[in-house]
């Protein structure tokens, strides 16, 4: 199971250093943000190991969502599609903030081993990711944008403060994807 968090003007708050670990899914494998929701994750949280079999393997923003990782580590995550660690779509924000890390996440079939704006199929989308004072490390994706991608009209914005590394795209070709469907 993950972390469904849907509704209209939804709001979920973690402050208290709360850990998703080991989740899987079809939709955003530890958070999956929909219909204006809005997810804060700060203070020592934890994304680790989570996995989807499509995009956004921590977590995934979509339909004027946003999510904030403040002091937060998203790590290991994994995406059969986009966006290892986050994916976002249709005029969604994603921010990292505070020291947050995203390392060693996977895009396998897709691009955005770190971080993925999706193309939904809208032109008029606004989608933004916005990194401050924050890290994103060894991440892959196997077509383009090993740390970050953005596809169509996705904006992405590296601000002060903010390094990558070892991140790479093409990813090795495998043929095998570290996500299975039991």
């Amino acid at each position: 199971l993950n972390s469904v968090v849907t509704g209209s003007a939804t709001t979920f708050t973690s402050s208290s250093g709360g850990v998703l670990d080991d989740m899987s899914s079809s939709y955003g494998g530890g958070i999956y943000a929909t219909s204006s929701t809005t997810v804060t994750l700060s203070s020592g949280s934890l994304i680790h190991n989570c996995s989807v079999l499509g995009s956004g393997g921590g977590i995934v923003a979509l339909y004027n969502s946003y999510f904030q990782l403040q002091s937060t580590t998203m790590t290991a995550c994994w995406a059969t599609s986009s966006g290892g660690g986050a994916a976002l779509g249709a005029s969604s924000t994603g921010w990292f903030d505070d020291d947050s890390l995203v390392s060693n996440c996977y895009a396998y079939s897709g691009s955005g081993g770190g971080v993925a704006v999706l193309n939904l199929g809208s032109t008029d989308d606004e989608d933004w990711i916005l990194v401050t004072d924050s890290k994103i490390d060894g991440c892959s994706a196997t077509t383009y944008g090993g740390a970050m991608s953005s596809a169509a009209s996705g904006t992405l914005l590296f601000a002060t403060g903010s390094t990558i590394s070892n991140s790479s795209a093409p990813r090795a070709t495998t043929t095998e994807s570290p996500i299975s469907n039991t």
